[in-house]
């Protein structure tokens, strides 16, 4: 039985997925990019590339659809099908997913099958360092006409979130550090670790088994981009993406109407305004009033009921998020700062510390902890929203830029 084959190719490239079935407007990425994009791989260090992988839809092998990603390798400059993958995504929450393997085929002198009775967990949304998860099926192995019942546990833990280096380009990806040891009845264990970057893949791929050590690494990607300024090599790429998929955003352009040029661009460098801070929060918070919700009433003196981010000033306010300025304005156009940012998101996550939180000491070199924000910017902290700017300083003055602002709602409300 190729058992070492088909679990080689299988974990692979198995984490390269595709968005949800339903025809959405707006699809979730999270597991990869759009149906059709391709990804080619290198053995090692030194080899050209071995392997390129590509997404379909499969509506006639299940009772479901379900994923197809076939894997072409190159021999001589022609691509020969090589290998099959069939998989799907388990939706357990708003905004937390399962990717489930059912099958998976390969070519050796007949094609070979595995083919499972329930799905096998291959990762989850959100990944979080420390998470365990033990999947087991059972299944039949086939060949030509040999048939055979298999049983496989699979226990799996994401290890480490940090830099990854990948040869090729000399680029360095924050990635997650998935391992799996995987048991198949009939053969020796695998120990697989992927080095996973969220929206864009697996970027490094290392086997270790009773035959010794095997790596792979990403060498080239061609994917679909959903912002032409925020593209897979921009540093808060995975966070722009979440933020993007849970419909907290749709682009510069959509969060302020009024940007008609903007249209196709996330602005990861512009400032935060205001109002486009009350739109992330309260999508992001799920508590999106219907359109007339300001009737014929001004929340404000500067925001008139009929501005296109009324409704979410107004419900900001009635979360007590924000009350606006002493003076009685919102101030809908003005920038928000890193400390008015700790405070808007830990009152929209109702963990608001008590006074004296800070007590004597500070919790960054440029916040006191007599500042009057130092409570808020220290529980922001401790929540792992923030860890400032990695010299010791949080800069509570400095203007929130839209790339930083997608960092802090995907660590605030969608676990990333």
């Amino acid at each position: 039985m190729k058992y070492r084959e088909a679990v080689l190719n299988l974990i692979f490239a198995i984490l390269f997925l595709a968005a949800p079935l339903a025809a959405e407007a707006q699809q979730e990425k999270f597991w990869a990019m759009e149906l059709g994009n391709q990804w080619d791989y290198v053995e090692g260090i030194s080899d050209t590339w071995p392997a390129r992988n590509q997404v379909t839809i499969d509506t006639s092998t299940f009772p479901f659809p379900t994923y197809l990603v076939e894997t072409r390798e190159f021999q001589g400059s022609t691509l020969v099908e090589m290998e099959k993958w069939w998989y799907d995504i388990l939706e357990t929450g708003p905004n937390s997913s399962e990717l489930r393997v059912w099958r998976i085929m390969f070519s050796d002198v007949d094609w070979v099958s595995l083919k499972f009775d329930s799905g096998i967990v291959w990762a989850k949304r959100p990944m979080t360092v420390g998470d365990f998860w033990t999947s087991n099926a059972t299944g039949i192995y086939s060949e030509g006409q040999q048939t055979d019942s298999i049983t496989i546990t699979v226990n799996s833990e994401v290890l480490s979130y940090g830099p990854v280096e990948v040869p090729f380009g000399n680029q360095s990806y924050n990635a997650y550090k998935i391992r799996h040891i995987i048991n198949i009845s009939g053969m020796e264990q695998i120990t697989q670790t992927l080095s996973v970057v969220p929206y864009l893949g697996i970027i490094k791929n290392e086997i270790v088994d009773a035959e010794g050590y095997e790596a792979d690494y990403l060498s080239s990607v061609d994917i679909a981009t959903v912002f032409n300024d925020a593209l897979y090599d921009h540093w808060a790429y995975p966070y722009i993406m979440q933020i993007y998929d849970s419909r907290i955003t749709a682009g510069c352009y959509l969060d302020n109407p009024n940007t008609p040029e903007n249209e196709a661009s996330y602005c990861p460098e512009d400032d935060v305004t205001r109002e486009a801070m009350a739109v992330f929060i309260i999508r992001a918070m799920d508590e999106i009033p219907p359109d007339g919700y300001c009737g014929t009433t001004n929340p404000f003196p500067d925001v008139s009921y009929d501005r296109w981010s009324c409704k979410f000033i107004k419900r900001l306010e009635e979360l007590d998020i924000s009350s606006g300025y002493e003076d009685g304005r919102f101030g809908p156009g003005d920038s928000v700062t890193r400390e008015q940012m700790a405070i808007f998101i830990t009152r929209a996550l109702a963990v608001v510390p008590v006074d004296g939180y800070c007590g004597t000491m500070d919790p960054f070199t440029d916040v006191s902890s007599d500042r009057w924000s130092c409570k808020y910017i220290k529980k922001f902290a401790e929540m792992g929203i923030t860890s400032g700017y990695g010299d010791g300083r949080f800069g509570p003055g400095d203007y929130v830029t839209r790339d930083q602002m997608a960092v802090f709602l995907s660590r605030a409300f969608l676990g990333m």
